[in-house]
């Protein structure tokens, strides 16, 4: 005669250490957070090859930071995008907001930082090449 199959308890089937019934963060909140990271590794790059191109990059991160100046300098541009990561990383993942105010509060002040950034890089390189002399 055999003997009548025995179910393993569920703890036994699927040993997890949080297993409470809840998740802690959405998959769409999780996708979002990677989202902010990624945008935040990609600016630091760009900020880092920037740095690359026009010389050493001790000396370039010096020239930048220390001596600051708008018209040339690409990290007003990284701080901002610190900024963002912060901003949208504690609103979404730290105190699981649930609107949208904080994406578009940072959003626009990227971009309008940005275009102002772009427009007067814009006006200063113009400016610049005006007052050459040429012969």
């Amino acid at each position: 005669m055999d003997a009548p199959p025995t179910a393993l308890p569920e703890s036994t089937a699927r040993p997890q250490s949080h297993d409470t019934g809840q998740k802690c963060i959405s998959d769409i909140r999780r996708t979002f957070c990677l989202f902010v990271t990624f945008d935040l590794l990609f600016v630091s790059l760009l900020w880092i090859i920037e740095l690359n191109v026009n010389g050493k990059i001790k000396d370039r991160v010096v020239d930048e930071v220390l001596h600051f100046d708008y018209h040339s300098s690409f990290f007003d541009i990284f701080v901002l995008a610190v900024l963002r990561f912060l901003a949208l990383i504690l609103a979404y993942a730290a105190f699981k907001l649930h609107h949208w105010w904080v994406i578009a509060i940072t959003t626009a002040i990227t971009s309008v930082a940005v275009t102002v950034k772009v427009f007067f890089a814009t006006v200063g390189a113009f400016q610049l090449n005006r007052n050459r002399i040429h012969f």
